[in-house]
C-alpha cells in the first residue's frame, strides 16, 4: 500500500512540475517562443509513436509470459525494430525544418530530445513490466517533473534569463538521467543466455498485434499536435504561445483525471466484462461515469475561478486578450475527458476497430472544420473545431456502445 501511494505521488508530482513550468515560461519567455515550445513538445510526443510504434503494447504482455531467460533476446529485438524505425523516422522529420515549421537552429536538440524521450519512456515501460513499479515512478518522475521542478526553482531564486534552448537541454539532461539509471537496472538480467539471432517473425507478429490501436492513436494525437500547426499557420507564433499557455492548463486537466480515476476504474471495467459479470459491469460503468463527471466539474470550476489571476500574474496582455479562448478550450478538454467513459468501455469489450475507426473519422472532420474556419477566425476557428472534434468523438463512441447493449439484449446476453 505505501509504494502504491508513493507511487501515486511520484506521478502526481511530475503532473505538478509541468503545469507549474508553463507558467513560469509564459512568464519569463516572449509569447513567440512559448509557441515554438508548443510546436517542439507536441512534434517530439507525436514523433514517439512512429519510433516507438506503440510496440510495447504486444513486447510487455510476450515478456510477462516468457522466462526470464528469454527477456534479453527479446529486448535485443525491440532495439532492432527502433533503431530501424529511427533510420526512417529520423530522417523524414528533416521536412519539418526543411519546409520552416520548426526553426533550423532548434533541430539538433529536438533530435537528440526525440531519442533519449523515446529510450526512458521504454524504460519506465519496461521497469513496469519486469515488476519493478519503484523504480518505474522514480524514472517518470525525473523525465516528467524533476527538471521542470528545478526550473521553477531557479526562477524562484531570481535568475530570469532562461531561455527555450536552456530548458530543452534540462529536459534532455533528465531524460539522459533515466536511461543510465533504466540501464543500471538492468544489468542483472541473464545477457549470456543472449545467443539466438533475431527473432523477425516475432517483431512482425508484434507490428500487426500493435498496429491497429496505432493506427488509432496516431489519428487522435494527430488532433493534438496538427492543431498547433494551424495556429501557427493562420494566427502566427505569438497567438500560438497564447494558445500553448491556454491548452497548458486546460488539457493537464486530462492527466489529473487519468491520475485520479481512470487508472483505477477502467482496469476493473475489462475485469469485469471479461469475467462475464455483464451486470456488475453496467454499475462499474455508471460508478466510472459519475466518478469523472464529479472531477471533471470540479476542475473546471478550479480553472475558472484561477484563470484571471494566474494570467494577470503571468505579466503579459496577450494572454488575457484573448481569454474567451481559454473557456472554449476548457469545453474542448471536458468534451475529451467525459469521451473517456464510453472509450475506455468499448476497449474493455474488446472493440477495438470501433475506437480505431472513431478516431480515424475523428482526425478527418478536425482537419476539415480546421481549414473551414482558420481562415476567418483564427484561433477561435481551431478551438471551435477541437471542440466540436472531441465532443463529436465522445457521442460516436457512446453510441457504440448503446448500439453494442441493444445487440446483446437482443440475444441474450446483457444480465
Amino acid at each position: 500500500m505505501m509504494h502504491r501511494l508513493l507511487n501515486l505521488s511520484l506521478r502526481g508530482g511530475g503532473m505538478v512540475g509541468k503545469f507549474l513550468l508553463i507558467f513560469i515560461l509564459a512568464r519569463l519567455l516572449p509569447p513567440a517562443e512559448l509557441g515554438i515550445y508548443g510546436l517542439l513538445t507536441a512534434t517530439v510526443g507525436y514523433a514517439l509513436y512512429f519510433v516507438g510504434l506503440d510496440f510495447y503494447t504486444y513486447s510487455s504482455r510476450e515478456m510477462l509470459h516468457a522466462d526470464k531467460y528469454m527477456w534479453p533476446a527479446m529486448l535485443r529485438d525491440q532495439a532492432v525494430l527502433f533503431v530501424s524505425s529511427y533510420v526512417v523516422v529520423l530522417p523524414s522529420l528533416v521536412f519539418l525544418f526543411w519546409a520552416d515549421f520548426l526553426p533550423v537552429k532548434y533541430a539538433l536538440v529536438f533530435y537528440v530530445l526525440l531519442v533519449v524521450e523515446h529510450l526512458s519512456q521504454e524504460l519506465y515501460r519496461l521497469l513496469v513490466t519486469i515488476g519493478k513499479p519503484m523504480a518505474a515512478g522514480v524514472s517518470l518522475f525525473i523525465r516528467s517533473g524533476a527538471w521542470c521542478y528545478v526550473l521553477v526553482v531557479v526562477y524562484l531564486s531570481g535568475y530570469s534569463e532562461i531561455n527555450l534552448h536552456a530548458v530543452m537541454w534540462m529536459w534532455v539532461i533528465a531524460d539522459v538521467i533515466v536511461v543510465i539509471f533504466g540501464a543500471w537496472l538492468l544489468r542483472k538480467l541473464p545477457w549470456d543466455e543472449l545467443k539466438s539471432s533475431v527473432d523477425w517473425v516475432w517483431i512482425r507478429k508484434g507490428l500487426k498485434v500493435a498496429g491497429l490501436l496505432l493506427i488509432g492513436t496516431i489519428a487522435l494525437r494527430g488532433i493534438l499536435t496538427i492543431d498547433r500547426y494551424f495556429v501557427e499557420t493562420y494566427a502566427g507564433l505569438d497567438v500560438l504561445g497564447v494558445y500553448t499557455l491556454y491548452m497548458g492548463i486546460c488539457f493537464s486537466l486530462i492527466g489529473f483525471v487519468d491520475a485520479a480515476v481512470f487508472s483505477f476504474r477502467y482496469p476493473i471495467l475489462v475485469s469485469l466484462y471479461k469475467s462475464g459479470q455483464y451486470g456488475a459491469f453496467k454499475v462499474a460503468e455508471r460508478d466510472f461515469a459519475r466518478q469523472t463527471l464529479i472531477a471533471v466539474i470540479a476542475l473546471a470550476i478550479v480553472t475558472t475561478l484561477l484563470a484571471v489571476p494566474v494570467l494577470e500574474w503571468v505579466g503579459k496582455p496577450i494572454y488575457l486578450q484573448h481569454i474567451q479562448i481559454l473557456f472554449i478550450l476548457l469545453a474542448a478538454s471536458i468534451f475529451f475527458i467525459i469521451g473517456h467513459v464510453p472509450h475506455y468501455v468499448l476497449y474493455a469489450m474488446g472493440r477495438d476497430r470501433s475506437i480505431v475507426r472513431a478516431h480515424v473519422s475523428g482526425l478527418g472532420l478536425f482537419v476539415a472544420l480546421s481549414f473551414l474556419l482558420a481562415s476567418t477566425y483564427g484561433m477561435s476557428g481551431i478551438a471551435i473545431s477541437l471542440c466540436g472534434t472531441f465532443a463529436y468523438l465522445g457521442l460516436l463512441k457512446q453510441w457504440h456502445v448503446s448500439s453494442l447493449r441493444k445487440a446483446s439484449i437482443t440475444h441474450g446476453m446483457d444480465k
